[in-house]
């Protein structure tokens, strides 16, 4: 059977806030259903829903525990049995299926189950509260860190039209999107799952947005450097291109007839279908695993060395992303 808790940190538009700085080890104040903690820069709840399911929330106010989910309904049983021990540096609270213990100095909450293995870890200095106004209100953005398991898997986030199971390692937007439903819970192969209690938009994995690759590390189909050979075909005939050129960024719009100043359209392609291909070779500055994405209709395809990672077409109508994840050794050439 397995066990499952659920972790939420929450945040919300307040009037005021404030920080609590140069604070040593506070010892935690104990409720009928958890605790409350004061942790720099705010507070820490920690709270007991049931023997397999704990509710973790962190705000600049003590007030905003008081505020109710807006995803999950109010209990409507009794609190289960549940221990609290703790000393200068750690508060532990124990159920009959969980263990979590609390970093006082850093507010980092981590999860072991009844034997004493390690669920799941918060990253220390992990969670963050950042000031922002959104439609002239004033709030938080809010972002959480937890520990890497190497040997785990994770699934869920809802429905979307990438073609993932095992969603780690990847950067998502979860966003109400036409044919992707956002449900913002995540169930891992090592036993626990995790709902992130938070209705507005959320990115997930690496926040940084993904960037162009530089035309430096791009060579065209003879080998030099500074972008990839683009060949443009008209209907279906692919033996001789009506265009070619070299390309630093791999973009095409096909004309509809509506003037916009911001499509990437080839001033040699005739009106109707077209298609393009662009090839040549990339070489990445460091090794690593490299994220590509792609945003298009109709059809695309993507070949990295010899490995095809993109294959996918989609109706006109209903342009989307594509995701391929790729491991480059730094200083090596890759066939695109």
């Amino acid at each position: 059977m397995v066990r499952f808790f659920r972790a939420a940190l929450l945040s919300a538009a307040v009037s005021a806030c404030f920080a609590l700085s140069g604070l040593g080890a506070t010892l935690p104040e104990k409720q009928a259903d958890g605790i409350i903690v004061a942790v720099p820069n705010g507070f820490l709840q920690v709270k007991v829903c049931t023997d397999s399911i704990i509710r973790v929330a962190f705000s600049r106010e003590r007030s905003f525990f008081a505020h109710p989910s807006l995803s999950v309904e109010p209990p409507t049983h009794s609190t289960p049995a549940w221990q609290l021990s703790s000393n200068a540096s750690e508060a532990t609270l124990k159920t009959a299926s969980l263990t979590v213990r609390v970093n006082l100095s850093s507010g980092s909450v981590s999860f072991l189950d009844p034997s004493g293995k390690p669920l799941l870890a918060e990253k220390d200095d992990g969670r963050a509260l950042i000031p922002a106004e959104v439609q002239g209100e004033q709030t938080f953005h809010v972002q959480q860190q937890w520990q890497p398991n190497p040997d785990g898997s994770l699934y869920g986030l809802g429905e979307n039209q990438l073609g993932l199971l095992d969603i780690k390692g990847y950067d998502l937007d979860l966003w109400q999107h036409n044919g992707t439903a956002v449900v913002p819970f995540l169930v891992s192969s090592r036993g626990y799952g995790l709902l992130w209690d938070n209705p507005s938009y959320t990115r997930f994995g690496d926040l940084r947005p993904f960037e162009p690759i530089p035309a430096a590390q791009l060579f065209d189909a003879s080998g030099k450097p500074g972008g990839l050979t683009g060949s443009y075909f008209a209907g279906a005939h692919f033996e001789q291109p009506v265009a070619q050129r070299v390309d630093t960024k791999i973009a095409i719009y096909i004309a509809d007839g509506t003037p916009n100043p911001n499509r990437v359209i080839h001033p040699d392609l005739p009106p109707g279908d077209i298609s393009a291909r662009w090839e040549g070779e990339l070489q990445p500055p460091v090794s690593g695993d490299y994220l590509f994405q792609a945003f298009s209709n109709n059809g695309i395809k993507l070949w990295i060395g010899d490995q095809m990672v993109m294959n996918h077409w989609r109706q006109s109508w209903l342009p989307w992303k594509d995701l391929a994840r790729v491991h480059l050794d730094a200083q090596r050439r890759y066939p695109v």
